[in-house]
């Protein structure tokens, strides 16, 4: 094996690997964007830029969006990089300590938040040579990492690394990363690509088709009865047109919401109108429990709303001559077996002869703990719950407690992670023999991230289920869409784009070419 040298690189820390040099090489030349799946070295390829910016006596803010990525990051490049000191700059951060960090440490590692503080107290992105922006898809909009990069971008002497293994899906959104990162040059890679696939294993991807119960489709039927009434009350207002999707419906709660405070006169009528609007939703919603999670979800979500009544939007709800229909059918529904459960355990079982590892992961997290205990009878099976912070009727899980998991599922204590999208970006998810979908989702986005969990150093298998008839149907093919649309997007804008890769890459990692000797130079 041959490794990269470079003065400010421990020896043996990264393997070579010509698309990270190549990739590296570019960065040095002008501001790069650079597109690579999960596990192929996004983090070394920023080490490598730093590391030739630090020789040449510049200095490096990287900027993560949490605390945990930050920490991460932290870890990876004091493992890689001879650079002393290291540090992490957070809201956690003593704020005495703060300028000091800012001002004397060569490698800075930040949330943004953090550093949009102390750009309020004078001190200036542009104080470094090298901005690195992670999960660089976030630069839309008003992110903290767009006026960061603006202050930067106004200097026009450092320059930008963008990361990301999810860009945006449309073209105005990837444009407008381009724009707010100041992009000169895309560089994306897929695992097909020519210097990519030696490095990679390999992942089959497989549909598991399930049917639903016949309980289930009855149940379907008087929800879909109940959604139809409130939308063609809307209809008749002239408020949504037929065949009114979810989005359609909040983009009108929020167009209501807004004429509010400018329409006085119609405060009663609108805010009915917000309501009834709200009551689809919450029917959509009590629909997807059914279709993508199962009738207990949903007979769950029914009986809270027929319950607590937060609001009088749950009121029209329950007031609906059907709700409670619905409701009795939904509760006889949850006595027929959920066929994506059944079909989950079988999967599992298979997936752990030989001592693989698996990842598990679901949209909605109360399915989190249904699952754990599902699997929890399958024999051979340890698995464990990995969610977000606390949030509304859920204790959550502190940052110390994910990091505990996730060492304790690679130390081989759990083999099954059973996880929300809190697993999906960024953080340091131990690399797993399959992926399961519990459910497709609409996101390419989410759908890269959570592939990217497996086929990395060896084979991978990565396994959608899908509830026959269902919208888990429209969101897998939509999701496919919409990363077929990402790629071919990408090529078309890497085409026009002004600035081409350039084709002869002079490389301080590979011992020929010509390099800076001064940060002036840079």
């Amino acid at each position: 094996m041959e490794y990269v040298r470079h003065p400010l690189i421990r020896e043996g820390a990264v393997l070579r690997r010509e698309y990270q040099l190549n990739i590296a090489g570019t960065a040095l030349r002008g501001n790069t964007l650079v597109v690579l799946p999960t596990g192929l070295g996004k983090t070394v390829i920023a080490a490598l830029v730093m590391a030739e910016v630090l020789r040449i006596g510049g200095r490096v803010l990287m900027l993560a969006p949490t605390r945990p990525l930050v920490m991460q990051h932290v870890k990876t490049l004091r493992s890689i990089l001879r650079a002393e000191p290291i540090c992490e700059l957070t809201g956690r951060t003593p704020r005495t300590e703060r300028p000091r960090i800012w001002r004397g440490c060569p490698v800075v590692v930040a949330t943004p938040q953090t550093v949009l503080s102390m750009m309020k107290e004078g001190h200036r992105p542009s104080e470094f040579s090298l901005l690195v922006v992670d999960e660089a898809h976030r630069a839309v909009g008003d992110y903290a990492y767009v006026p960061i990069a603006r202050e930067f971008l106004e200097d026009g002497r450092g320059r930008i690394l963008a990361l990301t293994a999810s860009p945006p899906s449309t073209r105005e959104g990837l444009r407008e990363v381009l724009r707010n990162l100041g992009i000169r040059f895309i560089e994306a890679r897929t695992p097909q690509d020519p210097d990519v696939r030696p490095y990679v294993a390999g992942m089959e991807i497989k549909v598991v088709k399930v049917a639903m119960p016949e309980k289930w489709r009855t149940l379907r039927k008087t929800l879909k009865e109940i959604l139809k009434d409130f939308l063609s009350k809307l209809e008749e207002l002239g408020l949504v047109d037929k065949g009114a999707t979810r989005g359609d419906l909040a983009r009108l709660i929020e167009d209501l919401k807004g004429r509010l405070d400018s329409e006085p006169s119609r405060r009663g009528s609108l805010f009915g109108a917000i309501q009834l609007a709200t009551a689809a939703l919450k029917v959509d919603y009590a629909l997807e429990f059914l279709e993508t999670q199962g009738a207990e979800a949903c007979y769950d979500y029914l009986r809270r709303i027929s319950r607590e009544r937060r609001s009088r939007a749950d009121s029209i709800v329950v007031n609906h001559p059907l709700f409670q229909v619905a409701l009795i059918q939904a509760r006889e529904a949850v006595r027929e077996p959920n066929p994506k459960l059944e079909k989950l355990r079988s999967l599992v079982a298979e997936a752990l002869e030989g001592g693989g590892r698996v990842i598990v992961f679901t949209k909605y997290r109360k399915s989190v703990q249904v699952i754990v205990d599902a699997l929890s009878e399958v024999p051979g099976a340890v698995p464990v719950r990995f969610v977000g912070q606390a949030s509304r009727g859920d204790r959550g899980m502190s940052q110390r407690e994910q990091a505990e998991v996730l060492e304790a599922f690679r130390l081989g204590h759990y083999n099954v992670l059973v996880a929300t999208s809190v697993a999906e970006e960024g953080l340091d998810v131990p690399e797993v023999d399959t992926v399961i979908f519990y459910e497709p989702v609409e996101s390419a986005i989410r759908s890269i991230q959570r592939r990217g969990r497996t086929g990395r150093r060896r084979f991978g298998r990565v396994i959608v289920l899908v509830m026959e008839g269902s919208r888990d149907v429209n969101y897998y093919w939509a999701g496919r869409w919409r990363e077929r649309r990402i790629m071919s997007l990408i090529r078309a804008i890497r085409e026009s784009h002004p600035d081409k890769v350039p084709k002869r890459r002079w490389n301080p990692f590979s011992g020929t070419g010509t390099v800076q000797s001064r940060i002036d130079d840079f």
